[in-house]
């Protein structure tokens, strides 16, 4: 008898739906030379650049990149970097164009001298801290596609039009209408950046999106509070525990029940911000019996309780 016909499963849906994208800005950038964009630690840069070209350069980078019209670029939030018209040009954090409280997530902002007009269409991620958000450690230092790539033009141009479009209008709903277009830009450029490099770059990223591993990486993404062990998890993925131990190491560069004791410890990080529950119930929800267990474990996660950890003056946003 023929085993039964895995469902169709995407972790990485999964993935954004338990930890939506955290946009704090989705819109257009207008920007004037001389101008300098810093992007600091813990927030992410992305768009497609229009206009005159510019200069990328940040933390590891040995010497800037160009960055032509019609090309994405997008940054990680884990370095700093700059983004200008030319390398030397005076730079303005992110934090004063799109302030860390903005509530208005869509927009058309301007920054710079007033000559030579450039433009970013795209958005700002904001996180607070390296291990809440899954993507804070799954996208690449730098992400440039270019534009001399005919898939690239064709697949961003109906996005960044539809963007454009929302903004001109001003009609209610425009917020969120360009806030789930710039998630859609950002995703499709990390589909397009996986396809080229052809798998072999970028582990954690490449785990989200791995056929094999899917049914498991979904499961653990929807049901964290399952008592989820390698053999069970290996069973709804068809393959044998240690065939499954080997390709989940491989891919994600952790053992799975290193990536399920994370991914729990994340969930608790979002969960924690919300007032209304108590942490019997948190603990519950992220697969621990006692409120004892879940604490000990997530304070040798985050460094500090999870009492201490909801009390810290953080933002709304579940980044």
């Amino acid at each position: 008898m023929s085993p039964p016909e895995r469902p169709e499963t995407d972790p990485l849906t999964e993935l954004l739906t338990a930890f939506p994208l955290p946009i704090t800005f989705a819109g257009s950038l207008s920007l004037t030379a001389p101008w300098g964009l810093s992007v600091p630690q813990n927030a992410a840069l992305f768009g497609v650049l229009t206009g005159n070209p510019c200069w990328l350069t940040g933390q590891g980078m040995e010497e800037a990149v160009a960055i032509a019209p019609g090309d994405f670029v997008a940054v990680s939030p884990a370095c700093e970097y700059r983004l200008s018209d030319q390398p030397g040009s005076p730079a303005v954090s992110i934090d004063e164009i799109v302030p860390r409280e903005n509530t208005e997530t869509c927009a058309s902002l301007a920054c710079g001298g007033g000559g030579v007009q450039s433009g970013l269409i795209g958005g700002v991620l904001r996180f607070n801290g390296h291990g809440i958000h899954p993507l804070y450690s799954a996208l690449p230092p730098v992400l440039h596609l270019s534009r001399q790539h005919d898939q690239h033009a064709s697949e961003f141009g109906v996005i960044l039009y539809a963007i454009e479009r929302e903004i001109a209008a001003g009609r209610p709903g425009t917020r969120a209408i360009a806030s789930h277009l710039a998630q859609i830009l950002l995703i499709q450029a990390a589909r397009l950046y996986l396809a080229e490099s052809g798998g072999q770059t970028f582990e954690a990223l490449q785990g989200l999106l791995h056929r094999d591993l899917g049914p498991a990486l979904a499961l653990i993404h929807r049901q964290p509070d399952e008592h989820w062990t390698v053999a069970s998890l290996a069973e709804r993925a068809n393959m044998s525990r240690s065939a499954f131990s080997a390709v989940f190491a491989k891919v994600l560069g952790v053992p799975p029940v290193h990536y399920l004791r994370e991914h729990r410890m994340r969930t608790a990080c979002r969960l924690l911000q919300d007032p209304t529950l108590g942490l019997k119930e948190v603990s519950s929800r992220v697969g621990y019996d006692s409120v004892s267990a879940f604490s000990t474990a997530f304070k040798r996660y985050s460094g500090s309780a999870p009492g201490d950890f909801r009390r810290q003056d953080m933002p709304s946003s579940l980044a």
